[in-house]
């Protein structure tokens, strides 16, 4: 996975959007994939979009550490 000097993710990172930080309601209450990374916006596949969402800066997002923290997110949200 490569880093650029315009963001502190990579490719591949799972993240999800800030509280009040979505895109009108783009990605709300979602864990996304870090599919690519320009200057300075990152491209995020969320599973409920056909396409990437190239919008979204470092400061809008957090990231996802680890599985645990998926299944809990979407145990928290309601997903099976």
């Amino acid at each position: 996975m490569s880093k650029t000097t315009t963001t502190k993710y990579s490719v591949g990172d799972k993240v999800r959007v800030k509280p009040g930080k979505d895109h009108v309601g783009m990605g709300r209450g979602e864990i996304g994939t870090i599919e690519e990374i320009g200057t300075p916006a990152l491209g995020i596949k969320f599973p409920s979009m056909s396409k990437v969402h190239k919008w979204y800066a470092d400061e809008e997002v957090e990231g996802i550490s680890n599985d645990a923290d998926i299944v809990k997110e979407r145990g928290m949200l309601g997903y099976s």
